[in-house]
């Protein structure tokens, strides 16, 4: 049995290729939002719809649904997504 990644520490799974979901995702969680508030300047009151906006604006997208495209998009999703992760490690 082979375990997908991040089965073991109980995060949603994702397919890695499908990063508009990852996105979609990510915009849900109150670390990621607080994130952008901290690293990119998103404004109060933090949501989830403020938070998608930001995110297209930060990637150059006018939709999330382009990451899924491949090319520059979804760079600057991988990008954000680690800068993300690096930013929790970091406990900030």
């Amino acid at each position: 049995m082979h375990e997908r990644r991040g089965e073991a520490r109980g995060e949603a799974q994702v397919d890695p290729k499908n990063y508009a979901a990852e996105a979609a995702m990510k915009c849900q969680e109150p670390a990621f939002l607080v994130f952008l508030e901290q690293e990119h300047g998103l404004e109060r009151p933090l949501t989830m719809e403020r938070a998608a906006q930001k995110l297209r604006s930060l990637c150059g997208v006018t939709s999330r649904k382009q990451f899924n495209d491949g090319g520059q998009a979804a760079e600057a999703w991988r990008q954000l997504r680690d800068a993300y992760a690096a930013w929790k490690k970091a406990g900030r």
